[in-house]
């Protein structure tokens, strides 16, 4: 039978996505691992990979689709025995009808039949609660995939000779496909079918239940969906009051999905994160002195041999290591000493804690926004090691290479604007992280030390934190345990 290539999720907080490329087309055969289009996330441009083996039947969403929802079909894959028969019900009508060119507003109405259940209505979508409904819809699938066979040539003849009624076997392939070992296991093991009977019937519950749920939430989101029409008709309205009709003097600009998500995700942050701040100034006059030996040295062993530059992807000759990665390691050193600042908050029921490491997000500008990559296990890394890893993630993401596995994780983010000349900012927290430290730069100031003025370099440094995870008087130990080690730099080299 064949397969649904759909929209994945590739970053934490996408919920659609556009298509850059395609780097394949229809008629190709592709394998597992294979790269078969580019996509373009709320976080940066990645590369998908394909988990499937078979030929590329139909693009559904050419390529310069946006829009597309986490979860949609983008694509069919066909199989060695399927027929035009076989693959015309995985087909939606106007896709039969349209070109390869089509756009996806002719294909928005053609998708609520396909895949969404007639339960929600269109407007339902201005809620941002629509994401988690639609995971529901797209879940009362399974119980419809149950009525199809979808199973590989191998595990249909393997099946046929032993004389097994394979509609009877539970598949473990992607989107439940049967495949050989489901089919061996069903031959060693008579007894799946009753097992099976159970689940199906404990599936049909399970979709009454979700069914009665989406009817509830239903009601709640019309209701809510009036008030938040009118809102935005009021907004729409106030605002356009002051934008001069279409002229020379302006041009409108489209929103990229990356500045889509930008702006939703740090709205919802402050809305929904009871933020809090703390500043300490640092003297960061013995940081300066050691970064200058440290890069020193480094010069030195590079010159004589005596550092393996093989796993630096740049191969550079003239390493330097920032202040930044300084500041990375202290905060990664201090985050393992209090338990708190390594805690998210995930909803009314539970926060959660990491136990391996600490990780750091450190934020990256790039031209049409900011990512912010992760430094894994930052407290168990040395200076240098900090420093690469930094440079070769934004290397990665000023040319959208990211992966998944490069924006997920950690509990504090990193934000500097010192090299801009900012003396002190608050950043706003990125979700679902607790806490984010923002660095700013480093200025010559009159301190009073020993009741002598003395002329020191000093850096601000600004905590935000989520005080439902981090109340004050932990975040003020964890922010003077950075001040400490910034100030006694010794410390982040042992």
């Amino acid at each position: 039978m064949s397969i649904k290539i759909m929209m994945p999720a590739l970053s934490p907080t996408m919920t659609e996505a556009s298509i850059v490329k395609w780097t394949v087309k229809e008629g190709d055969i592709i394998q597992p691992g294979m790269i078969i289009a580019e996509i373009e996330t709320d976080k940066a441009i990645m590369e998908f990979e394909s988990t499937y083996e078979g030929e590329v039947y139909k693009i559904l969403f050419p390529s310069g689709s946006g829009h597309i929802k986490v979860g949609e079909v983008i694509a069919i894959l066909k199989e060695e025995d399927d027929t035009e028969d076989d693959l015309l019900p995985y087909i939606p009508n106007a896709v039969k009808q349209e070109s390869n060119s089509m756009n996806h507003n002719n294909f928005d109405e053609l998708n609520n039949n396909y895949i969404k259940n007639d339960l929600i209505s269109n407007n339902s979508q201005e809620n941002k609660d629509i994401n988690r409904l639609n995971i529901l819809i797209d879940s009362n699938q399974l119980l419809s995939d149950q009525k199809r066979i979808i199973a590989s040539p191998l595990a249909k003849k393997i099946a046929l000779q032993h004389n097994i009624d394979i509609s009877k076997i539970s598949g473990s392939g992607p989107n439940s496909r049967i495949i050989k070992d489901d089919v061996i296991r069903k031959i060693n093991n008579k007894s799946d079918s009753t097992s099976d009977n159970i689940f199906i019937e404990s599936c049909k519950i399970k979709e009454q239940d979700r069914l009665l749920e989406i009817e509830n939430s239903k009601l709640n989101l019309d209701n809510a969906n009036i008030s938040i029409k009118n809102t935005n008709t009021l907004t729409n309205k106030s605002i356009s009051q002051f934008i001069p009709e279409k002229n020379n003097f302006y041009e409108e600009l489209p929103i990229s999905g990356m500045r889509k998500t930008i702006a939703s995700r740090l709205t919802e942050s402050k809305r929904n994160i009871p933020h809090f701040y703390l500043t300490v100034s640092c003297n960061v006059d013995s940081l300066i002195k050691l970064r200058e030996e440290v890069n020193i040295s480094i010069g030195n062993m590079i010159k004589n041999n005596r550092i393996n530059l093989e796993n630096n992807r740049n191969n550079n000759q003239n390493i330097k290591i920032s202040i930044n990665d300084f500041i990375i390691k202290a905060i990664a050193k201090s985050s393992d000493l209090i338990p708190e600042t390594k805690t998210i908050w995930v909803d009314d029921d539970k926060m959660m804690r990491f136990t391996d490491g600490i990780d750091i997000a450190v934020a990256v500008s790039i031209p049409n926004g900011l990512v912010t990559p992760i430094v894994r296990k930052a407290n168990q890394k040395s200076i240098l090691n900090i420093s690469t890893e930094v440079k070769e993630l934004a290397e990665k993401a000023k040319i959208g290479r990211l992966h998944l596995q490069d924006l997920t994780g950690g509990a504090i983010t990193i934000s500097n604007l010192g090299m801009y000349g900012i003396d002190q900012f608050s950043a706003i927290i990125n979700p679902p992280h607790s806490s984010i430290i923002s660095i700013g730069s480093i200025k010559k100031q009159p301190v009073v030390i020993n009741d002598d003025i003395i002329i020191c370099s000093i850096m601000n440094i600004t905590i935000s934190c989520d005080h439902r995870v981090i109340d004050g008087t932990i975040a003020a130990k964890f922010i003077n345990y950075i001040k400490d080690m910034i100030e006694n730099p010794i410390e982040l080299l042992i």
